[in-house]
């Protein structure tokens, strides 16, 4: 069903029994809200964890960076399945409203698939973290296949995650990115024709490295300043970079 602003305002008020359902109205209330940032508890890729506040619009060109990468279209199906206390499950929300998607929430445990709410749906875009995936290609097979592109972030895809997934159907990316870049600004293709091992920028953002060999990310649409991470990179070009590990 649609939600009209008023609704969604009028449902984020209410009390839920979830701490997940919870979070995600929370979030809804916060996004629709008359402030132009959100404040967000930051992962801790660039020092200590913290709260960071991110503008609003920022958050809108990211969602569109996104959907402009993965051809993502008004209506296509996508699929949340990560907690809303963090950015990359907030951004799953933004990137619904700013381009249209149809957005079905599920309650973000280790095993999401496994819920009557989705089953044989076909969704068009979908975001999980390794063990989600891992489990879901253990116990759910066919319902991860019918994801067309799933993005996996928060942790490290593994070798023998890697090797399952060459033999699913759908299309697998590893995302790289934090709190501070409103999550991924560079994908790796992990099945495929197209797999490589090589980062690749989304749009409007190019890298370089420090004497660390540590990856700087400039992306003004997302940060006014650089950002330096701790993150040791084989750069490939100011477009491009191979992960090697943390400094």
């Amino acid at each position: 069903q649609k939600y009209s602003k008023s609704k969604l305002q009028n449902q984020s008020n209410q009390t839920y029994n979830t701490n997940w359902q919870q979070s995600f109205w929370n979030f809804i209330k916060t996004w629709l809200d008359d402030n132009d940032f959100v404040e967000v508890k930051t992962s801790g890729s660039t020092g200590t964890p913290k709260i960071i506040r991110l503008e609003k619009k920022r958050m809108i060109a990211s969602a569109k960076a996104t959907g402009n990468f993965f051809d993502l279209k008004q209506n296509d199906k996508a699929l949340l399945c990560l907690p809303c206390d963090y950015i990359a499950g907030k951004m799953m929300v933004v990137r619904a409203m700013v381009l249209g998607l149809d957005l079905y929430s599920v309650e973000p445990n280790g095993n999401p698939l496994n819920n009557d709410l989705i089953t044989n749906i076909d969704f068009q875009f979908g975001a999980m973290i390794p063990l989600q995936v891992l489990n879901s290609l253990q116990n759910q097979p066919n319902q991860f296949d019918k994801i067309q592109k799933v993005i996996i972030g928060g942790g490290v895809v593994d070798n023998l995650l890697l090797q399952k997934l060459q033999t699913t159907k759908n299309q697998c990316f590893a995302t790289y990115g934090m709190t501070e870049t409103i999550t991924h600004i560079a994908v790796k293709t992990l099945n495929g024709i197209h797999k490589t091992n090589l980062y690749n920028a989304l749009e409007n953002v190019k890298f370089s490295k420090d004497s660390r060999e540590c990856l700087i990310i400039d992306a003004p649409h997302l940060s006014e300043n650089q950002i330096i991470t701790n993150d040791i990179i084989n750069l490939n070009s100011t477009l491009s970079f191979e992960w090697m590990g943390r400094f």
